[in-house]
């Protein structure tokens, strides 16, 4: 595998990563506010 192929999924895998983090972390807050 080259490089550049490497970069590319690295970054689509830190993009998808941050994604998932921006939907999970507002459902955390809801959970927290519920809870508490």
């Amino acid at each position: 595998m080259d490089s550049s192929s490497l970069k590319l999924k690295l970054f689509l895998v830190k993009k998808r990563f941050s994604v998932t983090l921006s939907l999970i972390i507002p459902l955390l807050f809801l959970l927290l506010q519920i809870i508490y």
